[in-house]
């Protein structure tokens, strides 16, 4: 929970919701090969799709690796 903490300090420092963080990090891992997140109607598909497309930041990425929030060599969207 301590580490959940730290990260949603850095999403809200960029701006970021954390559930965005979490729909695009995913992908831009090379061993992941498709996922698919949950819906249950309209409101919630166009909400996932909405966080897939929210901006995110380089410099999000780059402080939750020196915050060692995630791995330095961890794959991150471009």
């Amino acid at each position: 929970m301590k580490k959940v903490a730290k990260i949603e300090l850095i999403c809200a420092k960029h701006k970021v919701p954390l559930p965005a963080a979490a729909l695009q990090f995913l992908p831009a891992v090379p061993s992941v090969a498709s996922h698919v997140p949950g819906t249950r109607n309209v409101a919630q598909m166009e909400q996932n799709i909405a966080l897939v497309s929210h901006p995110i930041p380089a410099a999000f990425w780059q402080e939750l690796k020196q915050q060692e929030l995630i791995r330095g060599d961890a794959p991150v969207p471009q």
